[in-house]
């Protein structure tokens, strides 16, 4: 249809958790967006938060800034938006907490606006099974892992993101195991009953 106008707001359709795994490369871990929270174990969190739109968006003011979010458990750093993704850059996530996001001030570039939209992850440390617990299971893995090429089906095991399986991601395993996550945290992010 010629001439139609977009009056459709732009809508998430993907979110990841990003890191850089020294030599071996940029790794991402799908977010739920609904449902369970996804939990990242690799040390530091989900320190850079990927989300993706079904459009390009742009910010409001043209400029992002850590008014247009809210935080529990981190700290904004920095963002940046290209197309239809926005790179958020957290800083101080809190081990063993869901940290909840919440996005506002977004809209396309016909200017339909992006309602207010949130994402809860947990942050836990060596779990790499995403149980909510660190324990026998996660070390098993990672042990089991150890000496392999980190890769798309393992980057997990890679706990200190490295870019190797080793000893040291062993150590932290063992170091964390009988640390949980903090379910109080998830209620506070809104997200529980």
């Amino acid at each position: 249809m010629s001439g139609a106008v977009d009056v459709t707001a732009p809508k998430l359709t993907a979110a990841s958790s990003r890191k850089v795994h020294g030599t071996a490369g940029t790794f991402d871990l799908p977010l739920n967006l609904t449902g369970t929270a996804t939990i990242e174990p690799r040390i530091g969190g989900p320190n850079t938060i990927v989300f993706t739109f079904d459009e390009p968006i742009v910010a409001d003011d043209v400029t992002i800034d850590a008014d247009e979010f809210s935080l529990d458990h981190a700290t904004f750093n920095s963002a940046s938006v290209t197309g239809s993704t926005l790179t958020l850059v957290l800083a101080n996530v809190v081990n063993g907490k869901y940290l909840h996001v919440g996005l506002v001030g977004l809209s396309d570039v016909a200017g339909n606006a992006l309602a207010t939209t949130s994402l809860t992850v947990g942050a836990l440390y060596g779990d790499v099974t995403r149980s909510g617990a660190v324990n026998a299971a996660d070390i098993a893995i990672v042990k089991a892992g150890s000496g392999q090429t980190v890769g798309a089906t393992n980057f997990l095991w890679d706990v200190n993101a490295s870019g190797a399986i080793n000893a040291a991601d062993i150590g932290i395993v063992k170091n964390l195991s009988g640390a949980s996550i903090d379910a109080a945290s998830l209620l506070l992010a809104g997200i529980g009953n």
